[in-house]
């Protein structure tokens, strides 16, 4: 049997421009990235986009969000569990 892998992408924002901001949904996917590395998700294979991101890829714009989907969902095997 093949050996499944479990890959991740999480999306986190607080800072809406065309609606009324939020106060958690950053800090939840920070929470649910550090939860799901003790479940065994490999670090490398858990993207986090969020408003605090360093890394311009991972602010979570629609463009970056459709690349880094794409991105994920190319590096998946049939057999791997993909959460997002």
């Amino acid at each position: 049997t093949k050996l499944t892998r479990r890959w991740a992408l999480l999306i986190g924002v607080d800072d809406y421009a065309n609606a009324a901001d939020l106060h958690y949904c950053v800090a939840d996917q920070k929470a649910l990235s550090r939860r799901l590395k003790e479940a065994g998700f490999s670090e490398d294979q858990i993207f986090l986009m969020n408003d605090d991101a360093r890394d311009s890829r991972y602010l979570p714009s629609e463009r970056n969000i459709e690349k880094q989907l794409e991105l994920v969902l190319g590096l998946a095997a049939e057999e791997d569990l993909v959460v997002v």
